[in-house]
């Protein structure tokens, strides 16, 4: 790394010494040599050269994608998948989605992975194997999708319209309705969105 860096300071020197000289030397053909046209032709060729290692210099310095770490080269999405992946969840994939759904609907796109965390293991058990619906969407009526990426859309959508735009903003408000069943107050509800709450953090976490 300290190899590379003294190459590129003095390849940067070299490229910024061709540059003065290009530009001194342009400036001389027009200003010096102004009335003599074959003194001013002959300076003008040698900058072009000058010109032409300076691109060479510079070329030989710009960044590929391969100098670059590969965690800089990840999109959030890219993260999202590589979270999922690390769950062992048939899930992966949705990142583009998730991110989507946040801007379409103003859900966090955190929420509905965690939710999905929570109900089904992240799409890996119980009603959503088979059914893509990983979140326990409306399963009393039997809800399923045709992929996991059309039930988070629906679900985004379903928490936008269904609780936030009812005053329900927070995992704890929402969990007194998400988990309807269970009425009291300081009972399961609360397990539910406490529950949603560690895994949120853990996802949080590893986007960090």
């Amino acid at each position: 790394m300290k190899n590379r860096s003294l190459k590129f300071i003095k390849e940067f020197v070299i490229a910024w010494l061709l540059f003065l000289s290009f530009f001194g030397s342009m400036f001389l053909s027009r200003i010096v040599f102004n009335n003599n046209p074959a003194i001013a032709g002959q300076v003008e060729d040698e900058a072009h050269t000058q010109e032409i290692k300076i691109k060479d210099v510079v070329k030989e310095n710009e960044v590929s994608a391969t100098d670059i770490p590969p965690d800089t080269l990840q999109t959030q999405a890219e993260i999202i998948d590589a979270y999922l992946a690390s769950k062992g969840s048939p899930m992966e994939g949705v990142g583009s989605t998730c991110i989507a759904s946040e801007e379409r609907w103003g859900v966090p796109c955190s929420w509905l992975i965690a939710i999905a965390g929570y109900e089904s293991g992240f799409g890996t058990k119980g009603y959503a194997v088979g059914t893509s619906n990983a979140w326990g969407w409306n399963i009393h009526n039997g809800q399923s999708f045709g992929s996991w990426g059309l039930g988070m859309e629906a679900v985004a959508q379903g928490l936008k319209s269904g609780y936030l735009d009812r005053g329900a903003n927070d995992l704890w408000t929402i969990g007194q309705y998400y988990c309807h069943s269970n009425s009291d107050g300081n009972g399961p509800e609360h397990s539910w969105a406490n529950g949603v709450y560690d895994i949120e953090q853990d996802f949080l976490n590893y986007m960090l």
